[in-house]
């Protein structure tokens, strides 16, 4: 998959390497657990603007992923 990925789309690969290296302190991805006492609530619930800087990429329902969420 990493190969055709980087047959397919060399630009997007580079870029989320990049993302993904910790020496990159401009861009970085971090996965959040929220425990579940945040469960059922909207991010603006859980005042997720507290966390400076951050960009939402995806949120996890179970199995299922929500991109871009509002």
């Amino acid at each position: 998959m990493r190969i055709a990925s980087e047959m397919i789309r060399p630009t997007v690969t580079t870029f989320l390497d990049k993302m993904m290296r910790r020496d990159n302190p401009t861009l970085q991805v971090e996965e959040i657990e929220f425990s579940d006492k945040f469960v059922g609530k909207t991010l603006l619930d859980i005042q997720i603007d507290n966390f400076i800087n951050a960009l939402i990429l995806a949120v996890r329902k179970g199995s299922d992923w929500i991109s871009n969420p509002e």
